[in-house]
């Protein structure tokens, strides 16, 4: 039945089919389903193997609330939302005690619009990786102790509108290329 619904095929007659003996009631008791299509939708595997990577890198088992991760649908993970393709466009952990770097494989995460990693614990460099993100509008890292030079890469980010990375122990000069942000 997954793969009809993947395939876009006519879902409501899927559905009768699949359920047939059920009855309409059985169909009038899901209306969620039908109001929202992200529902049906599982998160894309390269999506989820990036995740997957963050929250090792990131200190996973000692943040404050880590509810759904590695045990629930990457729907149900706190902090992150996805589009109606299963698509994760959405990043927020504020607060959250995370730990440890973060995973360069969020470079990986193409639908990826905000991410929001702000008044944690994260060490080491902003992963160039990040630079890759065509669809980035926010990167808010403030508060964390993140140490290196801020990756010019961070200047191909054509629909950035926010970035915030004070209170962190970056050094070097400003990217010339965040200029054309």
């Amino acid at each position: 039945m997954l793969a009809l619904l993947k395939s876009g095929e006519n879902i409501a007659g899927s559905l009768r089919q699949a359920f047939r003996g059920f009855g309409a009631a059985f169909l009038a008791a899901f209306p969620a389903f039908w109001a929202y299509p992200a529902l049906a939708q599982s998160a894309n595997p390269q999506d989820s193997l990036a995740l997957v990577a963050f929250y090792h890198k990131a200190g996973g088992l000692d943040w404050t609330d880590s509810a759904g991760w590695l045990e629930e649908p990457v729907m149900d993970w706190h902090g992150v939302t996805l589009n109606e393709e299963g698509r994760v466009v959405r990043l927020a952990l504020e607060d959250n005690n995370l730990t440890g770097a973060i995973s360069s494989q969020l470079g990986r995460l193409a639908k990826l619009q905000e991410i929001r990693l702000g008044y944690n614990e994260l060490t080491g460099p902003v992963p160039a990786s990040l630079g890759r993100l065509s669809e980035l509008q926010t990167l808010a890292l403030a508060r964390n102790d993140l140490t290196g030079s801020i990756p010019p890469e961070l200047g191909n980010l054509a629909e950035l509108t926010w970035l915030q990375l004070d209170w962190n122990a970056l050094t070097g000069p400003i990217p010339a290329s965040l200029g054309n942000l």
